[in-house]
């Protein structure tokens, strides 16, 4: 337990919060497995996550190192979480020799499963359609499993999991891992080595173990039973069967050099799956698309089922128990890189079932999740998709618990999507992971999800870094435990928003909830509520007479709850064992480790200027800023440059370049854009009127007010406008005030923005008929203007505001921040507006005695709040008066 300490990251504020509750880390390991009297069997890692739930931090730093080695050492490390350690030995690959290796190892193989019966392969495979694909009557079934693999199932005989489970411990497991370890490493090397020097040879060879297939140059398809295939090039079609004892092969090994392929089974266990036996695929490159449906795409039933995939753009899609899924067996999918989309029905991406394992890694890439679309959640959520997919695992209640479901993805801007029950989830005597260590990420569920352990089991999502986002409809999830359960979510950094019912560090019903967010400016939603107040964001409850413990801990970052229970820098808590914890709650602002600044005096002008015309943040903030410095420094050669080949442009970026050189040139770009205003190119004209603007260039005001009314500046007499107000023109203004009667709505507003910048209290007049423009975009720029006027505007909110009631409000906002005599006669309007009969005319009255704090505003708000009949209306007053 030591070590954990050591290990985990945030222990600090951890135990400082564990401590406050009259306990330490070891408090997390009370009973929560021994209160259930029926389950028979389990796999023992789970009763170290349950028993140490810190341990799982521990855990996923190997898993992560084991998996970012290799696909052999992900094999490897799945056998040790079942109980084996095993070695794998290292050969030099040699295509002749390792063909007869991989026949002999079939027959081991073969021998191994001896004990399972083709009768008894039957059985299996009735049962996998009875407890995968047959509860649901309102889908159309995906084909009769008798008539695929040639025999009539016994519909009387029943073969529960507990004979499943006979069977499968009557097998020499420690040499099966053993044996496909070895398979793994002869496939994996000879691949690579084959990739760089493709067979210069071409058979194909019958043998009892099924067909071997080496060559296959050009496009191919492959149907019926092959122990080898191995394909150079070509956009091939595989229309097989995975591995199944005693149906096609006890072993199927595909390895595909190149080519945009594709791997199809329309029924049960297609490529890259297994019942009793190995099926393995490599496809080293291309964009592929592997289209099967149950059992399939890295999946193994009582064996082992893998898929490696090592570049491309690829398409996984399948069924039923696929894309990394195990049941008393081993399932993997390992793809290296690639913007991949993954999509499965159920018990998919990264699942595993009793006494499984079910791995879904994903090296680097953009990458979409998707999981659902077959079994409703009835009756409970009955519009709503079961996904138990994305790192999810499930035992069988009462009697037997999971094993072990994992995704984790490297890195990429990840979508995932699912419905109920997924992304680092499980239940029953189980343990599911999702990991995820860089990228902006949108995890999306709809209830038991994102770090949720539900009845005595294990949930634990972790991502590392990136802007992501969290959104669960119901919980329990996010970081939530629910019936002697563990449920963690971590998230180590980024601006993060989570929304969920209830959840964010919960110990529902005597469980451990631990919710982590480790820094970032991060916002907090939950809706659920309990005596009255939020339940949630660090809560337990009580159940069968005591509580669980729930710990939320946001370490950074100024963040954005729900209500005042929470707040930044403070601590809460609704009960003893339930509390939260923000600390460090200043602003975070995100640094980039800055690019490299070329020598920039060596520059040659175009190359300079198109350095300083690029984004200017993240990681290239220094070379920008930098180069725009160094554009300013060299004056007249820069200035001769932009005005020669880069004054018409239509590029913000590189507008915002050639302002910087502007400003510290003003004096001498006088000429340059005097002279722009007069040239042919109205873009031209257009830029120099903003560039006036923006540096703010008096001696352009006569230029501006002489050329603005000329034809060919109709088209930009925006921009002139513009200018102009920026300018502060007093000479301009009459003939602004005309352009307050275009037609053009963005000419009118323009125009009302430039004489608010001028000041001039003699465009009062011209601009309060404004205040009922057909246009709200009008009114609301009318508003601004007339406000920044002040206490002058009182004179006109007491003669206009029956012919334009917004001026009541806009006199309402004047009040509220000033005083004397003025403001008081624009407060005596409004309290004898309030009695208007027209409801917009109240409206305003109110709106603008509501920015105003006063008594006499209060009281009269009190008299008329019952007896208001406008809704809209009662509700300011509610508002103002706090009820």
């Amino acid at each position: 337990m030591i070590l954990l300490l050591v290990l985990f990251p945030y222990e600090r504020p951890l135990s400082e919060v564990l401590n406050a509750m009259g306990t330490d880390v070891h408090g997390l390991g009370y009973e929560k497995l021994e209160w259930s009297l029926y389950t028979k069997d389990y796999l023992p890692i789970v009763r170290s996550f349950m028993k140490n739930p810190l341990y799982a931090y521990e855990w996923e730093q190997e898993k992560k190192r084991d998996l970012k080695t290799g696909v052999i050492t992900a094999y490897v490390s799945c056998a040790s979480d079942q109980g084996y350690k095993i070695r794998v030995p290292g050969e030099k690959p040699d295509l002749k020799r390792d063909i007869e290796e991989i026949r002999r190892i079939c027959d081991e193989i073969k021998e191994i499963y001896k004990p399972v019966d083709e009768k008894k392969v039957e059985r299996i495979l009735y049962a996998i359609q009875k407890k995968f694909t047959d509860e649901d009557s309102t889908q159309p079934s995906p084909g009769d499993i008798g008539k695929e693999f040639g025999f009539t199932p016994d519909t009387t005989i029943k073969t529960p999991t507990d004979t499943l489970l006979k069977w499968f411990r009557s097998l020499n497991i420690g040499k099966l891992y053993s044996l496909n370890a070895y398979l793994i490493s002869i496939v994996y090397n000879l691949s690579r080595k084959l990739l760089k020097n493709p067979p210069d040879t071409s058979f194909i060879l019958d043998t009892p173990s099924g067909r071997i297939s080496v060559g296959g140059h050009g496009n191919n398809i492959y149907e019926g039973n092959y122990l080898l295939i191995i394909d150079t090039d070509g956009d091939d079609i595989y229309r097989l069967k995975g591995a199944v004892l005693h149906k096609t092969t006890p072993v199927q090994v595909i390895i595909d050099l190149d080519g945009n392929d594709t791997y199809c089974d329309s029924g049960y266990v297609g490529p890259g799956g297994a019942v009793c036996g190995t099926g393995i695929v490599f496809d080293l490159e291309g964009n592929d698309n592997y289209f099967s449906h149950h059992i399939s795409i890295g999946a193994g039933f009582m064996g082992t089922g893998l898929v490696f995939d090592s570049t491309g753009n690829d398409n996984f899609r399948a069924g039923i128990m696929c894309c990394g899924a195990g049941f008393m067996g081993t399932g993997i999918l390992y793809d290296r890189s690639g913007s991949d989309i993954y999509s499965g029905f159920l018990f998919s991406e990264g699942f595993a079932g009793v006494y499984g394992e079910g791995v879904l890694y994903d090296g680097e890439g953009n990458d979409v999740y998707y999981a659902g679309g077959f079994y409703l959640h009835k009756p409970l959520l009955p519009e709503t998709y079961q996904s138990l997919s994305q790192g999810f695992s499930i035992g069988e209640r009462p009697d037997f618990g999971g094993g072990i479901g994992l995704l984790y993805d490297v890195s990429g801007n990840d979508s995932y999507y699912a419905g109920t029950y997924a992304q680092g989830t499980s239940y029953w005597f189980s343990a599911g992971f999702l990991f995820d260590d860089s990228g902006e990420d949108y995890y999306n569920a709809t209830e038991y999800a994102q770090g949720a352990g539900i009845h005595l089991s294990f949930g634990y999502l972790h991502d590392l870094a990136g802007n992501d986002h969290y959104f669960s409809r119901h919980g329990p999830s996010q970081g939530e435990g629910h019936d002697f359960a563990v449920g963690i979510l971590i998230d180590s950094a980024g601006y993060d928003w989570y929304t969920v019912s209830g959840g964010l560090g919960i110990g529902l019903t005597n469980s451990i909830g631990i919710f982590i967010d480790g820094e970032g400016n991060d916002v907090y939603n939950i809706t659920e509520k309990r005596g009255g107040t939020h339940f949630g964001i660090g809560d337990v409850n009580k159940a069968r007479g005591f509580t669980g413990i729930g710990i939320f801990l946001d370490l950074g970052g100024k963040d954005i709850y729900p209500s005042e229970r929470y707040g930044d820098d403070r601590t809460w808590a609704r009960s003893i064992y339930g509390m939260g914890m923000d600390r460090n709650s200043q602003e975070v602002v995100a640094e980039y480790e800055q690019l490299p600044v070329p020598e920039l005096s060596k520059m040659d002008i175009r190359e300079l200027f198109e350095l300083a015309s690029e984004w200017g943040v993240g990681e290239n903030k220094d070379r920008v800023r930098k180069a725009r410095d160094e554009l300013a420094r060299r004056g007249k050669e820069s200035l001769e440059y932009i005005f020669r080949e880069k004054i018409g442009t239509k590029s913000g970026l590189e507008m915002r370049a050639i302002r910087a050189v502007l400003k510290e040139n003003r004096a001498k770009a006088r000429d340059y854009l005097l002279k722009a205003l007069k040239d042919t190119s109205w873009i031209v004209r257009r830029n120099a009127c903003s560039f006036i603007a923006d540096i703010k260039l008096d001696d352009a005001e006569d230029s501006l007010i002489k050329f603005m009314e000329r034809p060919e500046n109709r088209k930009i007499i925006r921009s002139f406008i513009y200018a102009l107000g920026k300018l502060k023109s007093e000479m301009a203004r009459e003939k602004i005030e005309k352009y307050l009667g275009e037609e053009k709505e963005d000419v009118r507003i323009t125009s009302i923005e430039a004489l608010k910048n001028i000041g001039d209290t003699l465009s009062i007049p011209s601009l309060i008929p404004l205040l009922n423009d057909r246009f709200t975009t009008v009114r609301s720029a009318c508003v601004d203007a007339l406000y920044k006027f002040g206490a002058d505007i009182t004179g006109w909110v007491e003669s206009k505001w029956r012919d334009y009631p917004l001026i009541l409000y806009v006199g309402g906002k004047v009040a509220g921040e000033n005083t004397g005599e003025k403001t008081d006669r624009i407060k005596n309007i409004l309290f004898t507006a309030l009695d208007s009969k027209d409801d917009y005319t109240r409206y305003m009255a109110v709106l603008g005695l509501s920015e105003i704090k006063d008594s006499a505003v209060k009281t009269a708000f009190q008299l008329r709040v019952w007896k208001e009949k406008q809704p809209v209306i009662r509700d300011v007053m509610k508002r103002y008066l706090g009820l």
